[in-house]
């Protein structure tokens, strides 16, 4: 198979990068998530910069919560990036589709890299993706890192068929809550007095965050609500409905076959050809457990995507990696740390250098120290 040239993709590519999160659970308002400092230069920097070095030169980023500040973030060390303001946030796959738009608008038919400004990524992932892509064509790559304890928690499932074909992501809630679905199906079939109390455990168990809960199976807490014995037959009905019941390229899973069938995690890097790109986010939808629009979706969609004779229209491949040190994301201050302790352990310094990076007013004297920790201010209580 003739493979495409790495300068042509180089060349012909628009890095699109999806910066407009807030960052709720990074515990520091007013400051959006791209913005916190990843040992001292900022996430959304970081991630220009790296695809800078790999010789890409066209960068679409996406922008809305904080908007100002992320654009000026950037334009300190990037002052070539474009921007497209993403208003609301509805989801990673509502800011694609904003991208898609503006890159319509320009006429870009070339290619288009994906990934997020809350990223960490190492020049081995871009090249293992850029790689893939080149040595296999296909219409959409998608970088997927093994799972692991730590990976395992935040990133989307991948599944391919036999043909390696990568057929959906699903992600992590989606599986809780078909989780959930098949407990109490077990339940109900051993013949279990089912109650509200009982519900509300198995729920508990599988999604801990109130939040999540209230979006992800509302029908459930409504029926829940007393402490009650739960009729069999409005608890089936909720069960048998097709938003508790995954199906992937036309079959019906349970929780522990998407485990078993997963070939990696998704650390959300993608390479498209715009085709694909346009055709693909067009089709997201937000049919999922936390009502929003995934990005990832656009997997599902596109592999469903078939020619008269039943062929796929579009090819869809991963590109595994076995080192997952090479891309992290953060969702909250201890991922962040992690990020940091990694980066530390890789330069062989110490925990407490003056060669940390650090800008100069995060260095203060022990009596200064002193003076803040007794002023007790908002700021230090983010910290």
């Amino acid at each position: 198979m003739a493979t495409t040239g790495l300068e042509d993709i180089l060349e012909d590519t628009v890095v699109v990068i999806l910066a407009a999160g807030k960052g709720t659970r990074m515990g520091r308002g007013g400051l959006p998530k791209v913005c916190f400092e990843i040992d001292g230069v900022p996430a959304i920097n970081r991630v220009v910069a790296v695809f800078t070095e790999q010789s890409f030169a066209r960068f679409l980023v996406v922008v809305g919560y904080g908007a100002d500040q992320v654009r000026e973030t950037i334009g300190e060390d990037h002052p070539g990036v474009m921007y497209v303001r993403q208003t609301p946030q509805l989801g990673t796959g509502h800011a694609a589709r904003v991208a898609a738009e503006a890159l319509r608008k320009q006429g870009h038919a070339g290619y288009v890299l994906v990934t997020m400004g809350d990223k960490f990524i190492e020049p081995q992932a871009v090249d293992a993706l850029l790689a893939g892509f080149s040595e296999q064509e296909p219409d959409l790559a998608l970088l997927s890192i093994p799972k692991t304890t730590a990976t395992e928690r935040s990133g989307g499932r991948v599944l391919a068929d036999d043909t390696g074909q990568a057929i959906d992501i699903i992600e992590r809630v989606d599986v809780a809550r078909q989780a959930i679905t098949d407990e109490l199906n077990g339940a109900i079939a051993g013949g279990a007095e089912i109650t509200g109390t009982a519900i509300r455990g198995v729920i508990d168990r599988h999604i801990p965050n109130p939040g999540k809960q209230g979006v992800a199976v509302a029908e459930l807490l409504a029926l829940a609500g007393g402490p009650g014995r739960i009729g069999k037959v409005q608890l089936e009905q909720v069960l048998q409905s097709r938003r508790y019941n995954l199906e992937i390229d036309g079959m019906r899973y349970s929780a522990d076959q998407i485990e078993k069938s997963c070939t990696g995690i998704n650390p959300s890097l993608y390479l498209f050809k715009s085709q694909a790109f346009y055709q693909g986010v067009a089709m997201i939808d937000n049919d999922n457990a936390q009502g929003e629009y995934y990005l990832t979706d656009v997997v599902r969609h596109l592999a469903a995507v078939k020619e008269p004779g039943c062929m796929r229209t579009f090819t869809i491949r991963t590109v595994p990696i076995d080192n997952p040190d090479w891309i992290h994301g953060f969702n909250s201050p201890d991922e962040l740390l992690a990020i940091q302790d990694y980066l530390r352990r890789k330069k062989k310094t110490p925990a407490v250098s003056p060669g940390l990076g650090l800008k100069a007013s995060r260095y203060c004297t022990v009596r200064r120290w002193i003076g803040k920790i007794e002023n007790n201010t908002p700021e230090l209580r983010c910290w």
